[in-house]
């Protein structure tokens, strides 16, 4: 079946706070879970400790008396099992602590330290009042001159969290008191027969804080988390193919390895060995490449944001581009595509231009592809510059889950691959619209595009907030006010739709993933293919998006296929989410605290679920966004004679009278537009 985009996209710039994402989460995870993956000590590098180093550090626990008491603390609250975790935080933060800091020879290669969450929400650059509120028990902070060591303190209602931005957490710690509640079912535990088929809440949680840091920090591949359950550990990577857990140890049992496990995230580990993306180099602040970017875009708020240098593809191309401020779309995923959008500077012809850093299946038509068998160009239509499948630095291997797990031969599997365009339209996020006009003028070029593309038989099949933009460039004249992006989940009639392409991953020393025997694993894997969707699969589009027969369809276990009348759908889903989101955050006319209230409640009920049964519920033809007494007077008078005619021409094509089309909506398009004019 096709990668679901609805599970993989809840975000569009930063989406709304989804109520079941957990949930989706446990769903997502079925089948994509390694237990007792010996892998991730050799991948951590723990015989790199030195052993002198590690009985240094032991020594202490049983000498110092801060030390042991906290041990003897966490020992009893661990058999108490009637405390919350917090309790346990002072007590782990001294053990963090010491084998952070205790160094034999003063020498440590990074500078990294174990931090307790806190009260405040770990976030993410730009507008962040939607960021899923998720704390993680502690975070691992990249130590420099901007972030400093800091002293903690656990006193009541005192706050020390030094910085609440994901970006400079390199990893995160999840606890939990009682070892039953850890990530790994009692029947692998016991080494009795079972699956991953249940997925633990630790599990889920730790998955959860992975994708916020996945999102949140730019360029970031996996996501490396220590998880404590009791006096057990285990450590897990989290990548867009699932999640590795390593054996689990007791943390006083083998206290040594524990030290190692400590040492190595918080003070060895590199960047790119904890998951930075080797192919995107942070650049200084006084880099000349970054100066002249930011120059290039003309904006104050994006100096305070960092800057990378990013390369797109294999190839010829050998072009670098420079990222400008925070994302202009960045996804909550974990599994799946993980799609971040930037504005980036070309530093050889002195353009702005946007680049989109997504992960595809190996299964497959790249989006590049896609892209180059578009007969022409539209105004409608984001203008593709360049893109391919993203190499480790120096080799011809494309980075993929599986390469940086080090499996040497994919077989008939499937894996997902780092994948990036460049498209040379410039655009901006609908919500940013500063008239009505603009709005649906942006809105009926994109749609405009959408019908360009389908009169050549390419059908988009995945209409977002996220992939319908405004145009950065007013003056390019009419149907360029705005544009349709995102082809990579298109359907192209004919021969050319069942191309897949497979990257070539032969196994290289590329000193990213493990050259070891990994032991024995359980590891199960899903399969993507297909331009129908499967009985009971998830359909393409992002589920907020969705058409209301797709989501039925998809809620009664039912096949159908994504036809263009769904799309248009989707379209005016985007009208509404697009008004509301920005009622909620900057309405173009004043509105009171009730209305606001009012608003926000409505975008949260009509667009801030994760669960297709919720979605379903709210969209329906009385409650759903387009009923206008909902609005309490807040929309004009075009716009609510515009959401009065689609509302009767979506009940009419539900009825199965006719379905939607491209004419009859552009008619009621024009009638708002001459009346906003």
């Amino acid at each position: 079946m096709d990668i679901d985009p609805g599970v993989d996209d809840i975000s569009f710039i930063h989406p709304p706070e989804t109520r079941s994402s957990r949930g989706v989460l446990r769903t997502e995870l079925k089948g994509n879970v390694v237990y007792n993956d010996k892998s991730i000590f050799t991948r951590l590098g723990v015989s790199q400790v030195p052993e002198i180093l590690v009985e240094q550090c032991v020594a202490p626990f049983v000498g110092n008396a801060g030390l042991q008491r906290s041990k003897k603390e966490l020992l009893r609250l661990v058999a108490s099992a009637s405390d919350h975790e917090v309790r346990m935080y002072p007590h782990l933060y001294r053990v963090f602590e010491h084998i952070e800091t205790f160094s034999a020879d003063g020498t440590r290669a990074h500078q990294r330290q174990f931090v307790p969450g806190g009260s405040a929400t770990l976030t993410a650059e730009g507008e962040t009042w939607a960021f899923p509120r998720e704390v993680p028990d502690f975070a691992l902070l990249d130590i420099d001159d901007d972030n400093p060591r800091v002293r903690v303190s656990f006193e009541k209602n005192r706050d020390d969290a030094p910085t609440r931005l994901w970006r400079v957490k390199s990893g995160w710690v999840a606890v939990k008191v009682k070892v039953e509640d850890g990530p790994v079912p009692a029947s692998i535990m016991h080494n009795r027969d079972g699956t991953d088929t249940d997925i633990q809440d630790m599990l889920t949680q730790a998955a959860d804080y992975a994708r916020l840091h996945l999102s949140a920090r730019p360029f970031q591949l996996y996501s490396v988390g220590l998880l404590i359950f009791g006096s057990k550990f285990c450590v897990g990577f989290f990548d867009r193919d699932g999640v590795q857990l390593s054996p689990v140890h007791d943390m006083w049992a083998d206290f040594g390895l524990f030290v190692r496990v400590v040492r190595r995230m918080a003070c060895d580990m590199s960047p790119e060995a904890l998951g930075r993306d080797p192919s995107a180099v942070l650049l200084r602040d006084d880099d000349p490449k970054r100066l002249q970017a930011l120059d290039a875009l003309g904006s104050e708020d994006a100096r305070t944001v960092p800057a990378y240098a990013v390369a797109v593809g294999g190839g010829k191309d050998r072009r670098v581009w420079v990222t400008v401020g925070p994302p202009i779309w960045s996804s909550y995923s974990l599994l799946g595509r993980g799609t971040s959008v930037w504005r980036a500077y070309d530093p050889k012809s002195g353009r702005l231009l946007v680049l989109k850093n997504a992960w595809r299946s190996s299964k497959r038509t790249p989006e590049s592809a896609i892209y180059r068998h578009i007969r022409g160009s539209h105004p409608g239509l984001a203008l593709f510059d360049s893109g391919g499948d993203v190499i480790f630095p120096g080799e011809k291997v494309a980075i993929s889950a599986q390469r940086l797990r080090d499996f040497n031969d994919l077989g008939d599997g499937e894996t997902a691959i780092l994948h990036r365009i460049v498209i040379e339209t410039l655009g901006r996020p609908l919500w940013d619209y500063s008239t009505e006009l603009e709005l649906l003028l942006g809105i009926r070029a994109a749609m405009k595009g959408h019908q360009f593309l389908y009169e050549q038989g390419i059908l988009h099949r995945d209409v977002s907030g996220g992939n319908v933009m405004l145009s950065a460039d007013a003056a390019l004249g009419a149907e360029s006010e705005g544009f349709l992006m995102d082809v990579e989940y298109a359907r192209v009639e004919g021969a050319f739709l069942d191309k897949v392409t497979v990257t070539d991953i032969k196994s290289v020393n590329h000193g990213h993933g493990i050259h070891s025997d990994t032991g024995p694993a359980k590891r199960t894997h899903t399969h993507f293919s297909s331009s129908r969707v499967l009985r009971g699969a998830a359909m393409t589009g992002t589920l907020q998006f969705m058409a209301f027969e797709i989501l039925e369809a998809v809620g009664t276990s039912n096949s159908i296929k994504h036809q263009v009348w769904h799309d248009i759908e989707s379209f005016i889903w985007v009208l509404c989410y697009t008004v509301l989101r920005r009622m909620v955050r900057s309405p173009l006319t004043p509105l009171s605290k009730e209305q606001k209230d009012i608003a926000r409640d409505n975008f949260l009920a009509w667009f801030g679920h994760s669960n297709i049964r919720a979605i379903t519920t709210n969209r329906t033809a009385l409650t759903g966004p387009l009923a206008v007494k909902w609005y309490q007077g807040m929309l004009s008078v075009p716009m609510t004679a515009l959401y009065e005619r689609l509302h009767q021409l979506l009940l009419h094509g539900q009825s199965g009278a006719s379905p939607l089309a491209y004419d009859s909506v552009f008619a009621a398009l024009d009638e708002a537009i001459s009346a906003s004019t």
